[in-house]
């Protein structure tokens, strides 16, 4: 287990440009490709790159542990990078109507919420709990099978199945989110 100050030596010997981060920013700078291949109709361009992008979320977590460079950054970037890429690829999917638009409005109305929680409760209060919860794990592994299938198999029925199952993983996931946010200022 590393001291505090060798965390903070790590941080500091690694500014904010690593290979974990730069591997993060690889992700959000898929997006756009992912959603142009989606407008196209190119399926398998648009998997290739989806599987890209899963090689590429692996990969920064996996440069940051072995090479113990973590960055205040990189903490952020990563779920960012997820976010861009899942929010651009649902927007694509909707707008091609590949994905009903309240599923479309549900992921983003999540996502939305969660951040502007979060920046409502950094600039108010002392919450620093910003770890995705198994409910939100759960429900980004459902949203990316929504996605991967939506895009292989658009009129597919277990397509429908998949996004009725992410539409209520994220939902739930929503009110654990809040659950979590709402028990920590009711305790102060």
């Amino acid at each position: 287990m590393r001291t505090v100050e060798e965390k903070q030596l790590n941080e500091t010997k690694a500014g904010w440009w690593n290979a974990p981060n730069a591997v993060s920013l690889t992700r959000i700078l898929l997006a756009p490709f992912i959603a142009y291949a989606i407008w196209t109709s190119h399926e398998y361009i648009a998997l290739l790159l989806v599987a890209l992008a899963a090689v590429t979320d692996f990969l920064d977590g996996f440069l940051a542990r072995t090479r113990k460079v973590t960055t205040p950054l990189g903490v952020y970037l990563d779920p960012i990078a997820d976010k861009v890429l899942l929010t651009v690829i649902f927007i694509a999917l909707g707008f091609t109507r590949q994905v009903p638009l309240w599923y479309v409005c549900i992921v983003f109305g999540r996502d939305l919420a969660l951040i502007v929680a979060s920046a409502i409760a950094m600039r108010f209060s002392s919450y620093n709990n910003y770890r995705p919860t198994i409910w939100g794990k759960i429900s980004t592994f459902w949203q990316i099978a929504a996605a991967v299938t939506a895009i292989a198999a658009p009129a597919a029925p277990f397509t429908h199945t998949v996004i009725y199952i992410s539409g209520a993983a994220t939902v739930w996931s929503a009110v654990h989110y809040t659950w979590r946010g709402v028990s920590f200022f009711v305790r102060r």
